[in-house]
């Protein structure tokens, strides 16, 4: 884990041991997020600051914020980020899109040609949000699983559509700390849409 953060990589929180937030109290919720908190700080030497799990419960942005966080990545609420407040602190949202390996694959395990399937989906996706982009910043996530994308096969698709998004000019591979920082520094979350377009023409 120092490894890959030496590397430049972020490593955010997933949960302790994958809870189901809505399940939990909010002590317990909290207990969990501290002991997620300190487990990544002792392991990787850095405090993560991004916050993504399978579930959160009505109690999780504002646990987030009182710990901390600067950015979570739990809603499909949106296309863009957008930024929960409180009198105190602000939280970024990095909204999930439900194309990841896990949805893909965990659904045509019995085709024969998957990797390919994926692909396909993933440049479909990826193209027209490129084409999109020309109207004022766009931005997505590619969730993806170690014990589902670094299989052979599956890993060679991955590093096809890697290739493939950096061959297009203006694609920008960002941490989640970066992408938060920079969406607070636009005050993108206060401005209309055309006026976004407008700040990174």
């Amino acid at each position: 884990m120092k490894a890959i953060t030496e590397r430049g990589h972020e490593v955010a929180s997933h949960g302790y041991h994958h809870e189901i937030a809505r399940d939990l109290t909010r002590e317990q919720e909290l207990d969990c997020i501290r002991r997620t908190t300190d487990m990544l700080l002792k392991r990787t030497g850095k405090r993560p600051v991004g916050w993504r799990t399978c579930t959160q419960s009505d109690n999780t942005v504002e646990l987030l914020m009182e710990e901390g966080y600067i950015w979570n990545s739990n809603s499909f609420a949106d296309d863009l980020p957008f930024v929960w407040e409180n009198s105190q602190t602000r939280l970024v949202e990095l909204p999930r899109q439900p194309f990841g390996d896990g949805r893909l694959y965990g659904h045509q395990n019995r085709a024969g040609d998957h990797p390919e399937n994926a692909l396909r989906l993933w440049k479909r996706f990826f193209d027209d949000l490129y084409k999109e982009s020309a109207l004022g910043p766009l931005f997505t996530t590619f969730q993806l699983h170690p014990y589902v994308s670094s299989r052979l096969g599956r890993t060679s698709a991955l590093k096809e559509m890697i290739e493939y998004m950096k061959a297009h000019e203006g694609v920008w591979f960002a941490t989640g700390i970066e992408i938060a920082n920079w969406w607070l520094e636009q005050n993108f979350s206060e401005q209309p849409a055309p006026l976004r377009i407008a700040a990174v023409s």
